[in-house]
């Protein structure tokens, strides 16, 4: 079973837990070089984590999703932050 959260897929283990991979936006190379990348963009899965609980995935998107933003905030905001997206991503399993 594959289960998607936003930009992100957990696969599901048979026995236990789940793989966790982000989408992320890649660049196909044509004739140049890794630094000078040529072709279409693409959509390719990016490997976060093996075998973690839903729990440890969920907290690792939250962490991803907000390492996303460059810009400087207190504590305070970083927790209402952090809690936003955990209800949003919660209220999806009720």
């Amino acid at each position: 079973m594959i289960i998607k959260i936003k930009d992100f897929k957990l696969i599901q283990h048979p026995i236990s837990g789940f793989d966790l991979y982000r989408e992320v936006k890649a660049r196909k190379i044509g004739e140049g070089t890794m630094q000078n990348p040529l072709g279409e963009e693409y959509l390719k899965d990016e490997f976060i984590g093996y075998n973690m609980t839903l729990e440890k995935c969920i907290k690792d998107i939250i962490h991803l999703i907000q390492c996303d933003s460059d810009e400087v905030v207190s504590l305070e905001e970083y927790v209402k932050s952090y809690k936003a997206i955990k209800e949003e991503i919660t209220n999806l399993l009720e």
